[in-house]
């Protein structure tokens, strides 16, 4: 691993001021302590809150939360160009952590190309989250990029602790701050991506393959508005490129 050099913070513990020790940092990579209790769209915490309720990231569909019980972890923004070969093998122990024989090489690929999350407790890996850009159409109106959120994952033993959630309160910010727009698909997990504001897509859902559009009747589709004074409408097609694996 590349030589990293290291900043200094200060975390609030129980009102008591306490120095943090230093977070790695090198090029592509931006990290911060954030609290597990933190409520989505809300700014970033340096303070540890009196526990209360969150949901993992895959979490049931009902929305179900669960008591966090972690105060204070390491979040960091990562840019897949400089992901090292360490990083990506965690990843890649942490997904099959996560979704087992579900998640294959053609999974992981869809992950990258865009900004991560990551979430780490004692240097240990313990959540990600990641959006990557895709041209995706609307109805009929021209092609455009929005983000595309892939592999938000939690590992096994720290579930019902929030982590999931505060990977999503970052990535975010992060796709606010580049696209109008963001999509994802999920299935038990609706209930989850409903608590930040995520909405489902109503209408048919198509791909656009080398053979022409095709009608793919894909369930599951879920839209996150950037940008209020975008207006989109869930009741039109809704249109992807083709990609291997899941095109959604």
């Amino acid at each position: 691993m590349a030589t990293m050099s290291a900043i200094a913070m200060t975390v609030v513990v129980g009102g008591t001021m306490h120095p943090d020790t230093p977070i790695p940092r090198h090029p592509g990579v931006s990290p911060r302590r954030r609290s597990l209790t933190s409520t989505p769209g809300s700014a970033p915490l340096l303070t540890i809150a009196p526990p209360e309720t969150c949901a993992p990231a895959d979490g049931p569909a009902d929305g179900r939360i669960a008591e966090s019980r972690v105060p204070v972890v390491d979040v960091a923004v990562l840019e897949s160009s400089h992901a090292d070969a360490a990083t990506r093998k965690a990843l890649r122990r942490l997904w099959d952590r996560a979704f087992g024989d579900r998640f294959d090489d053609i999974a992981a690929n869809h992950a990258y190309g865009g900004v991560h999350v990551l979430v780490r407790d004692g240097g240990h890996l313990i959540g990600h989250a990641s959006a990557v850009p895709r041209l995706i159409r609307f109805g009929d109106q021209p092609w455009r990029t929005v983000g595309y959120v892939e592999a938000v994952a939690t590992d096994p033993d720290r579930q019902g602790e929030g982590v999931g959630r505060l990977a999503m309160e970052r990535l975010h910010e992060e796709i606010a701050s580049r696209w109008v727009a963001a999509l994802l698909s999920t299935g038990r997990a609706t209930g989850f991506y409903e608590l930040f504001g995520w909405q489902r897509w109503l209408g048919p859902t198509y791909t656009q393959t080398r053979a022409g559009v095709v009608l793919d009747g894909h369930e599951g589709l879920m839209v996150f508005s950037c940008d209020r004074s975008v207006a989109l409408d869930r009741t039109v097609a809704v249109t992807c490129q083709d990609r291997p694996g899941d095109v959604w």
